[in-house]
């Protein structure tokens, strides 16, 4: 080691005689002498097996609920706690007709043209934020019990204006009830 920075090696590898194949993260420091030359090299590891697989578990997980996400029969789209979509499945194309691709990591309620034709809060941004003012001007027989927000909405751009949308909504989970064309 010739450079006096400290070096930060984020993953390697170390088989081992007990424990087979181990990844450690590690750092290199290098320790002076009196001329502020590197005399010693001074490394410090901590192994990151239990991390690496929380980390890979956590990854398969997000995997699975975007893969069942996906194929729920049930127009479905997720946004983030900033509004940005982070899940829009095959059945929210269909009746949308936006692709996935198309609308991943959008945000500024780009997600209610589709239904609306313009950006505003839709119910789930109102199980976050609520609005009284905009609630009573936008949705009917709308209230409030606990957490949950109860609303019921006709979505103008969906079914030629004659969707019928009913929801139970809580901050950490958006149960609707149906989606349907109205009679």
């Amino acid at each position: 080691m010739r450079g006096k920075e400290i070096v930060d090696i984020q993953e390697v590898p170390l088989q081992t005689r007990n424990k087979g194949k181990r990844f450690l993260h590690t750092k290199k420091v290098p320790i002076l002498n009196a001329n502020g030359e590197s005399e010693y090299l001074m490394g410090i590891s901590e192994d990151i097996n239990d991390h690496k697989q929380a980390q890979e578990e956590l990854q398969n997980a997000y995997k699975r609920l975007n893969e069942i996400i996906n194929f729920l029969p049930a127009a479905t789209f997720v946004i983030d706690l900033g509004g940005k979509v982070i899940a829009w499945n095959r059945a929210m194309e269909q009746m949308s007709t936006i692709p996935k691709a198309e609308i991943i990591g959008k945000g500024n309620y780009e997600y209610a043209l589709p239904f609306y034709g313009q950006r505003r809060p839709l119910l789930v941004d109102l199980a976050l934020l609520p609005d009284d003012v905009f609630e009573k001007a936008h949705y009917a027989n709308i209230f409030r019990q606990s957490d949950n927000l109860h609303a019921e909405s006709y979505v103008s751009e969906i079914y030629g204006g004659k969707a019928r949308l009913c929801g139970v909504l809580h901050p950490d989970c958006v149960m609707l009830r149906e989606i349907s064309s109205a009679p």
